[in-house]
């Protein structure tokens, strides 16, 4: 695989989609090469806490640069 990545075992290329549907409590990703994701939609941190203080970090800095 060169430029892409695997989200839930299906393969996207750059420029492409991927609907993952609700309820989610996990979401298996893989790139063989450094690759760039955005999800969109849903609250970017939930679940955060549990990866552990950089994490809590990272939605301090975030939360934080939307209330400016």
């Amino acid at each position: 695989m060169s430029d892409g990545a695997i989200v839930d075992d299906v393969p996207l290329v750059p420029g492409s989609l991927l609907h993952l549907g609700c309820g989610r409590t996990g979401l298996p990703l893989r790139a063989d090469t450094a690759t760039d994701l955005v999800p969109l939609g849903g609250d970017p941190f939930e679940g955060l806490p549990a990866l552990g203080p950089s994490a809590r970090a990272a939605e301090a800095a975030w939360t934080g640069a939307l209330s400016r």
